[in-house]
């Protein structure tokens, strides 16, 4: 995949401007539904002015200097001849894994956007915030840095997407080096990839979703409505699905099949994580309510106390 990166320092930085642009693409570009991807996000979905919010707020913390980057806008895109290969699924998920490792420990969204006249340039635009997640410290990589993250990139892209042989951009001078066995590797991975894509696309016209939407779009209700760890388990047991954890990844397994969906898979693992900090920060508020009261039902009786004594 080809990852550009582009800055924009103060007084030229406008969260606004490109969210907009990502959630309202131009007029030769569409933007599949549902294709909004986030990470350390806590605002709705497909809220604009509420995604613009959460960045300019982060964005509150850095320190103020005249040179000082705000947002990254970056741009992934595969070869135009892979072009027919990437799914929206595809896109998705690589969206989740570079924000991962670009983006650890601050803001990010990004968007599909597919060309209205060359279906087979598909793409997605991010956005980044300067600063990591309220603090003054930039998010900044190091030119090597980006150089590894974009290695790690192709790495992944050549483990779960082998058939985007046009999409390797380092040692290119490898691919046509391939023998027998990669290259029908290649062509079982380009059936698989057209089957799934295929059954999707018939049961979206035919109305119905696949199991995994299903199941996906259960945990997301979920994650959203329940008030803790254990609300989240009762409410999805009601619903067939047993919630477990397999070292640090969180997943769900249909009770009546076996079958297991890990969360990240699902594209809802920053959720449960913004959640979860939801859950944090709210115990800890009644923690602090709690010795508040406590403190003041403490100096509430030494002033009775000592109104008694000073009255005798």
């Amino acid at each position: 995949m080809i990852i550009k990166s582009m800055s924009a320092k103060a007084g030229s930085a406008n969260f606004g401007r490109l969210i907009n642009y990502m959630l309202k693409p131009g007029a030769r570009e569409k933007r599949p539904e549902q294709s909004l991807i986030k990470h350390n996000m806590l605002s709705p979905e497909s809220d604009p002015a509420a995604i613009t919010a959460e960045f300019e707020q982060n964005a509150s913390y850095r320190r103020r200097r005249a040179n000082g980057v705000v947002l990254y806008h970056e741009v992934i895109s595969p070869h135009p001849k892979d072009g027919h290969l990437v799914s929206d699924e595809l896109l998705e998920d690589i969206g989740r894994v570079y924000m991962a490792m670009r983006a650890e420990e601050g803001l990010a969204v990004a968007a599909i956007h597919r060309d209205l006249e060359d279906q087979d340039r598909p793409h997605l635009h991010i956005c980044i915030s300067g600063n990591k997640i309220e603090s003054d410290r930039q998010l900044r990589l190091t030119r090597q840095r980006f150089r590894q993250v974009q290695r790690e990139m192709e790495e992944y892209q050549r483990q779960h997407y082998p058939e985007l042989v046009h999409s390797i951009v380092f040692d290119q001078e490898r691919e046509p080096e391939l023998d027998g066995l990669r290259r029908d590797h290649l062509r079982e991975a380009k059936r698989r990839q057209n089957r799934e894509v295929q059954m999707g696309r018939r049961l979206r016209e035919q109305g119905k979703l696949s199991r995994k939407e299903q199941v996906r779009a259960q945990v997301g209700q979920c994650v959203a409505a329940a008030r803790d760890a254990d609300e989240l388990k009762r409410l999805l047991a009601n619903l067939g699905l047993a919630y477990y954890e397999r070292g640090n990844s969180p997943a769900v397994m249909d009770i009546n099949t076996g079958k297991r969906y890990r969360l990240k898979t699902l594209g809802l693992a920053d959720d449960l994580d913004a959640r979860r900090r939801q859950w944090q920060a709210e115990k800890d508020r009644e923690e602090r309510v709690k010795e508040r009261k406590a403190e003041l039902e403490r100096v509430r009786r030494e002033r009775g106390d000592g109104g008694r004594e000073r009255g005798r």
